[in-house]
């Protein structure tokens, strides 16, 4: 049944998916993981106080649970509850260190309450064990701007970028950077050009940056 509600869920049916995950924890409330899907369910559905109970009731029948510490974190997250999804994301990786958007979404938290250079360091884990991970690169991105360094910035953009051409938020933020930056602060032709792939599929870009340095 588990698996059938699974199905209903990616299928967009959630209210079925709901209904059969309700009725599994009926018949047996001790299956940790049908109560982290229906946390995952009610999520889905905006429902946001009841995921966080759901997750909570799949980690005191299984404490050990990484998948359920994450959701649990980004219920948390999802609510502006961020100590308390700093702590579910640090409890996931310490169970399984090589979780990587546990990583990530810890930098973004992190982020988000003031803690830039710990955020920038989560990134750097997160894109060590994924090094295509676009997303992350736009985000470590996110980090060094609100530090000031503007060159590495440039650079990260410039990867998520080369990584995943359609992520138009990084080159919303790469043109910010680019704004932002002084002339000094700028990368060299070489490294720019090393972040962002050949020139001539980004010369909008290249125009930009060359504006930018020119001062």
């Amino acid at each position: 049944m588990h698996y059938l509600a699974v199905i209903a869920h990616q299928a967009g049916r959630n209210e079925v998916a709901l209904e059969l995950i309700r009725r599994l924890i009926l018949f047996d409330p001790e299956y940790a993981d049908a109560h982290n899907s229906q946390g995952n369910f009610l999520r889905h559905e905006g429902k946001l106080t009841e995921a966080i109970a759901a997750y909570r009731r799949a980690l005191a029948l299984r404490p050990e649970f990484a998948s359920a510490h994450y959701n649990l974190g980004n219920a948390l997250k999802s609510k502006g509850r961020l100590r308390e999804a700093a702590a579910a994301y640090r409890q996931a990786i310490a169970l399984r260190p090589h979780y990587v958007e546990a990583h990530n979404n810890l930098g973004s938290t992190l982020k988000d309450t003031g803690r830039p250079l710990e955020a920038i360091d989560a990134y750097r884990q997160a894109i060590a064990l994924r090094p295509t991970y676009a997303e992350a690169y736009n985000n470590l991105g996110n980090s060094l701007i609100q530090v000031g360094r503007f060159c590495d910035a440039v650079a990260a953009y410039g990867q998520a970028m080369k990584l995943n051409p359609g992520l138009i938020e990084a080159e919303q933020n790469f043109r910010t950077a680019l704004k932002g930056g002084s002339k000094r602060a700028m990368p060299s032709p070489q490294r720019y050009a090393a972040a962002t792939g050949h020139w001539g599929r980004r010369n909008i870009m290249r125009r930009q940056y060359e504006h930018a340095v020119a001062g």
